[in-house]
């Protein structure tokens, strides 16, 4: 572990093809629908109607996601060694209402997953299902993409790591922190782990 929190990158890893990565992102959201079913949730990639939610909702939202969108959008920016992975959670019975955004991208050259925002928009809702659950549904769903990652696109499952880039503040880092095997990278308000030890985490929680 130390050498992924000192910074030491992985082998690179071979580029996959578009229509392999979107056969990944698909069952991943499928095994995760099928995690949620007794939630009343659903995952969904991030869509249009999520983003002019977001528009329309800035000014009650912690993270700045006009910027974020801009950034991270499949439609804007992503280099060739890059995959964009966002997805939103909702309840079954308002599926055009986002609850919580996610936005990650996989890096080969570093084969990491990054989880580069989140953020869950009814923290102050205790009775939403999401509330109180949203890191544990994200690193549910990481697991699955990183799976398919592994057995689809032929990432090296020893050496990818996932890695939570810039919690919001210390309480939320050492939230991030007691999940998953996540340890923090000196100097900065990232963590980061290695794919077996989510796997471990999932295993865990599953019994």
């Amino acid at each position: 572990m130390e050498d992924i929190v000192n910074g030491h990158c992985p082998p690179l890893q071979r580029p996959f093809s578009s229509a392999a990565h979107h056969a990944v992102i698909n069952q991943a959201m499928a095994d995760m629908n099928a995690v949620l079913i007794a939630s009343g949730l659903i995952i969904t990639a991030v869509q249009r109607t999520d983003e002019s939610w977001l528009h329309h909702n800035m000014h009650q939202l912690k993270l700045n996601w006009r910027h974020l969108m801009a950034h991270f959008d499949d439609r804007v920016m992503r280099h060739a060694h890059q995959a964009g992975f966002d997805f939103a959670f909702k309840q079954r019975t308002t599926p055009t209402l986002p609850a919580g955004i996610c936005l990650c991208v996989y890096d080969s050259h570093f084969n990491t997953l990054e989880v580069t925002a989140l953020e869950n928009f009814v923290t102050d809702n205790v009775q939403h299902p999401l509330h109180g659950r949203m890191f544990k549904y994200v690193l549910y769903t990481l697991y699955f993409y990183a799976l398919g990652l592994i057995t689809r696109c032929g990432c090296d499952e020893k050496t990818l790591r996932i890695a939570v880039r810039q919690a919001i503040n210390p309480h939320t880092l050492r939230y991030y922190l007691s999940h998953a095997g996540l340890r923090q990278i000196p100097g900065s308000m990232d963590c980061v782990t290695r794919f077996s030890a989510l796997e471990a985490y999932i295993e865990n929680n599953a019994r």
